[in-house]
Formats: structure tokens, sequence, C-alpha cells
């Protein structure tokens, strides 16, 4: 089990982004892409996106690298608090849930699919 430390507030806002009806059912739901060096908050419906960049913090270096992709429902869900108000919990393979300071739990099952790459349309500036 890993676990990382996630605003509540930036998957509301990739959730505003997300697909809400659509085939392509991956989009109904905000990817949490899980780095090396950083965590990435993902929302999109295929004609707009929105990407949120979190620096790792040294103590939070060893973390396994994922991409997790919350189901609408789980986001809708989510009621933030303040910053960095909820933990994600992970194993590969198993639920995942979202611990919030205010408010319960919430366990989800991540959607079993290839998130688009949206890395492909964006570029990455390091910050000076």
């Amino acid at each position: 089990m890993s676990t990382i430390q996630l605003d509540a507030k930036w998957i509301k806002a990739a959730g505003v982004m997300m697909a809400q009806k659509d085939v392509r059912h991956y989009l109904c739901g905000v990817l949490v892409d899980i780095k090396t060096r950083e965590t990435r908050i993902v929302g999109t419906d295929g004609h707009k996106l929105l990407v949120l960049r979190r620096e790792v913090p040294d103590n939070e270096s060893d973390q396994v690298l994922a991409q997790i992709i919350i189901p609408a429902e789980t986001v809708k869900a989510v009621k933030p608090a303040r910053n960095i108000d909820c933990t994600l919990t992970y194993d590969v393979g198993q639920a995942c849930t979202l611990s919030m300071l205010s408010g319960p739990a919430l366990t989800f099952q991540r959607i079993d699919a290839k998130y688009p790459d949206y890395e492909r349309i964006i570029e990455v500036r390091e910050q000076p």
C-alpha cells in the first residue's frame, strides 16, 4: 500500500474538465498521475484539458509510480476543506481510498483503462 497527499480542491477543479457522459468511459474520471518527482491531477473531456502539478517532498520520494483514474461518482463526492486535505491510498490492482480531513473516507475501484497521452500536448517548464 502506498499513500500520497493531494489537494481536494484540485480534484474538484479537474472534475469540472472531465467528461460527463461519454462512450470513452475513462474520460468520465480524473487522472492522478504519480511520478518520481511530482504528482499530476488531470481532467479532460477530449476538447479541453487541465493539468495541475505538485512537486513531491523528499519524505514522499519513495512512492510507487502509478496512474489512477478516479471515477466521476467519487470526484463528485469529494468535499474540499483546505489545501492538501486528503490522502490517496492505493495498491496495484486493489481498491483505492481517498481519506479526507473533513468527511468520510471514499473507497473506489479505479477505472481500468488507458488515459489519453496528455503529455504529448503540454509543455512542462521547470520553475526558476
